[in-house]
């Protein structure tokens, strides 16, 4: 059965576990695919772990267009979430429409996912109205590595923490569907630990 925005909110509201992998490839979606996996993220990841960057800035539209072609080729049931590559929804909210619609036209993905706090609210909003569903991305976002002076852990201390309780007030207020917080300080998360190299995803369908 296919996943979808609805059979997933189901499973948050019937308090079921939702799994979700990173695929990059036809092979490996498929893979995953067959096993169950509900949904299945294409990463902008795939610079450093596929093309060899060093980070993910110099991954490109055509380069998350190719992988998510790929995986969704591959993927016949799971929901399948792209990640917007740096400067591809910053520069506007024009651009972010444009280029969200070209990931789920040309990539036929399900969902796009970008990063970013308040800020980028109007993009969201923007993109939602689009009937495009939006996964927001907060805590750790490789794409800022360098205002941030690496790969580091955020929300450690109060400030840092309203920061990202006000990101997430603002995006739940402008149609994301879900919500990833990467590399986080446990004040963000009750007694959860942080984690050096997963995403928590907080299901708000």
């Amino acid at each position: 059965m296919k996943n979808t925005v609805v059979t997933l909110q189901k499973q948050k509201h019937e308090h079921d576990k939702i799994t979700m992998v990173t695929a990059y490839d036809y092979t490996t979606a498929k893979i995953m695919d067959e096993s169950g996996v509900n949904t299945i993220l294409v990463g902008d990841s795939l610079g450093m772990v596929m093309l060899g960057y060093e980070d993910t800035l110099s991954v490109t539209m055509e380069d998350m267009i190719h992988h998510t072609a790929a995986v969704t080729r591959g993927a016949k049931n799971a929901f399948v979430v792209v990640d917007m590559p740096f400067m591809s929804y910053q520069t506007s909210v024009y651009d972010a429409v444009v280029n969200a619609g070209r990931l789920m036209k040309e990539g036929r993905a399900n969902a796009v996912k970008l990063e970013g706090g308040v800020e980028f609210a109007p993009h969201i909003k923007a993109i939602a109205q689009a009937s495009i569903p939006v996964v927001a991305h907060l805590g750790l976002t490789p794409q800022s590595v360098n205002a941030f002076g690496g790969f580091k852990v955020q929300g450690k201390d109060i400030e840092a923490d309203r920061g990202c309780k006000s990101s997430r007030g603002g995006r739940r207020m402008h149609g994301r569907i879900r919500m990833c917080t990467g590399k986080t300080g446990k004040e963000n998360h009750g007694n959860a630990e942080s984690s050096d190299h997963r995403y928590r995803c907080r299901r708000r369908l």
